[in-house]
């Protein structure tokens, strides 16, 4: 990609970044965590707004775009995915979004997820130049989720290596709950705490 469109794909998104001030603040103070652009043709010029710069622990300067390279900040696991998820866009049209949770390395050198939601930018000659997009945190989601999965395994396996059932007596109600496979299979009374 020549210079003068890294130039002018930098300038679209300082640009998007000072315009209508209210309303980036707003949007990016209540709606989203931040503010980016990914350069596809070299991804080591691409930029994030300030309060994505700092999501991710690196210093910023206000409303000024930092300068990143974006690949690198992308999990290993999550680089085919969202290549893939580029390439497709790239093939179809200028109007189909981007819509992707990946993990991002902090500057403290863990990760965290976001949702990355964007569109593709062309030139007059509608050559893509990259996309612009916002950034949302989904770290306490994707822990729930993960956590849930941990739980559904765990139960599983105990229900799986008894080979018998499992049951559940709730002290409050006095219904006793047997399970087999998963299903629930009786809901009896148990103990009647009124006698």
């Amino acid at each position: 990609m020549p210079k003068n469109n890294i130039t002018a794909l930098k300038k679209t998104f300082n640009d998007l970044l000072k315009k209508e001030d209210d309303f980036f603040n707003f949007a990016g103070e209540s709606l989203m965590d931040g503010l980016w652009c990914w350069n596809l043709a070299h991804p080591e010029k691409s930029f994030i707004s300030d309060k994505f710069s700092q999501l991710l622990g690196y210093s910023s300067h206000p409303r000024t775009a930092v300068q990143v390279d974006f690949l690198s900040l992308v999990h290993p696991e999550d680089i085919e995915g969202i290549q893939s998820s580029c390439q497709g866009l790239q093939n179809k049209s200028l109007d189909n979004p981007l819509n992707i949770d990946v993990r991002l390395s902090h500057a403290d050198g863990h990760y965290i997820w976001l949702n990355l939601r964007g569109k593709l930018v062309a030139d007059e000659s509608q050559d893509c130049l990259g996309l612009i997009g916002t950034a949302l945190c989904i770290d306490r989601y994707m822990e729930s989720e993960r956590q849930l999965q941990i739980n559904k395994d765990y139960y599983e396996n105990v229900i799986k290596g008894a080979n018998i059932g499992v049951w559940e007596g709730n002290l409050v109600t006095g219904r006793l709950f047997v399970m087999k496979d998963g299903q629930i299979c009786s809901d009896i009374p148990w103990w009647n705490w009124n006698h």
